[in-house]
């Protein structure tokens, strides 16, 4: 989540604080076509923090043996069972990048996007915390599995050990794919719209959010 938020923040709130958003509209691109680069380059940030922290994970495992055993063993690698994550990993990707771009619709200048996105960070912890039981225990993970971020968790863990079946992989995908489809198609139509683009502003149900922001 960490790797998506400030590419987020500058594609949503960047360009406008820069005053830009009037070039950009001229370029001859749709703004869908815009609006589907930017999604597709916060899940890149995304994906590429996922797979520097699964190097990590490799490095820190392969030198932990190496200290225990006090000998030169095998690099740890993920198991083959890693690519039954991955759906499940993409979808999570789409959540993170809808979530954040709903989030980020009211900030006016960066500072604000970071304090938005902090928000969201923060609110993660929750689910992460959530998904801890589902790990120790030897039954299913049951309802963790409807939970955003927690069941990741346990779809992830589940993949590193090699124990992760597709039944388990599928309703992740399902539910974290629905929740960033709908909040991406929620973040596009407000974008999307001249009073947001040029002039800032809201829907009238969001627009209280404002009042509560910092100045």
């Amino acid at each position: 989540m960490m790797s998506g938020l400030y590419p987020a923040i500058d594609m949503m709130v960047g360009e406008r604080e820069r005053g830009t958003v009037e070039t950009t509209m001229v370029t001859g691109v749709s703004r869908w076509t815009l609006a589907i680069g930017r999604i597709l380059a916060t899940m890149t940030f995304e994906g590429v923090g996922l797979v520097g922290n699964l190097v990590g994970i490799a490095l820190t495992a392969s030198s932990l043996s190496v200290t225990m055993a006090g000998s030169v063993r095998e690099v740890w690698l993920p198991p083959a069972s890693l690519v039954l994550a991955l759906p499940a990993l993409v979808a999570t990707a789409l959540c993170v990048t809808g979530v954040l771009m709903v989030v980020l619709v009211p900030a006016r200048t960066f500072k604000e996007g970071e304090w938005l996105g902090s928000i969201v960070l923060l609110g993660a912890i929750g689910p992460l915390v959530a998904a801890i039981p589902a790990l120790v225990s030897d039954e299913g993970p049951g309802a963790v599995l409807l939970l955003p971020m927690a069941n990741t968790t346990v779809v992830l863990a589940r993949a590193l050990e090699g124990t992760l079946t597709p039944a388990v992989g599928v309703l992740p995908v399902l539910v974290n794919g629905g929740i960033g489809l709908m909040a991406l198609a929620t973040a596009g139509r407000i974008t999307a719209s001249e009073g947001w683009l040029f002039d800032g502003r809201l829907p009238a149900w969001l627009d209280w959010v404002r009042r509560w922001m910092p100045t």
